[in-house]
């Protein structure tokens, strides 16, 4: 059963309840990963950080690297997205309320 439908059986209070709930803990275990990520980022001394990008940034790829990257997966998508031919969408651009996802309350 699709999860829009199966919200739709409880009363209307009772779902903005559960939703919220819901809402605020994945939005609190995401503080909590972010946080934890943070602090471990922070405490590496192993790198040095940057203030600005090193001079040679922009410089050309060694010719072994390009000739890698010649007829490529990459080479296409990137001449693809410069043409205008393709746009950059994300699996969360295709979901509609009429797709076919599932879910399973426990």
């Amino acid at each position: 059963m699709n999860c829009i439908r199966r919200l739709n059986f409880y009363p209307r209070s009772f779902k903005d309840i559960c939703l919220n709930l819901l809402q605020k803990k994945v939005v609190e275990s995401e503080r909590q990963r972010m946080r934890k990520r943070i602090r471990s980022h922070l405490a590496n001394d192993v790198w040095e950080h940057r203030d600005e990008p090193p001079k040679n940034w922009s410089q050309e790829l060694p010719p072994n690297i390009c000739s890698q990257y010649e007829n490529s997966f990459l080479e296409d998508k990137a001449k693809k997205l410069k043409s205008g031919e393709e746009t950059l969408s994300t699996p969360l651009d295709t979901i509609t309320e009429e797709s076919s996802w599932s879910c399973s309350i426990v």
